[in-house]
């Protein structure tokens, strides 16, 4: 989809009188994703579009969690998974699961 923008926003958490108590400052990309769903032929489509464009979606679902000594997971072995997901053309679509675990900031930096 071509290259990612990227924008560094910073949000400062502030007391009514204006003093910071804490700031956040995180690298971040803008786009518009939306699921098209239409009727067709088969029944109904299932497409993603981002920015107005429709693209085919491979993917897999990342779940880190399954995999053995999860606290050990260093940031060479989430490079070498989201490389291994590329050159396997999964990289448009990456899921992770969303149930309380959070994936290390390098996996959305390598993205």
């Amino acid at each position: 989809m071509g290259s990612q923008p990227l924008y560094i926003v910073t949000v400062n958490l502030l007391e009514q009188n204006g003093r910071i108590l804490d700031t956040q400052s995180k690298r971040i990309g803008l786009r518009t994703l939306h699921l098209q769903r239409k009727e067709d032929k088969w029944g109904e489509s299932f497409q993603f579009v981002v920015n107005g464009i429709p693209f085919f979606a491979k993917g897999a679902l990342l779940d880190s969690r399954r995999l053995p000594l999860l606290s050990h997971l260093t940031d060479a072995d989430y490079t070498d998974l989201i490389r291994s997901a590329a050159a396997a053309h999964m990289e448009y679509a990456l899921r992770v699961w969303g149930g309380g675990f959070y994936e290390a900031d390098i996996f959305y930096e390598t993205l």
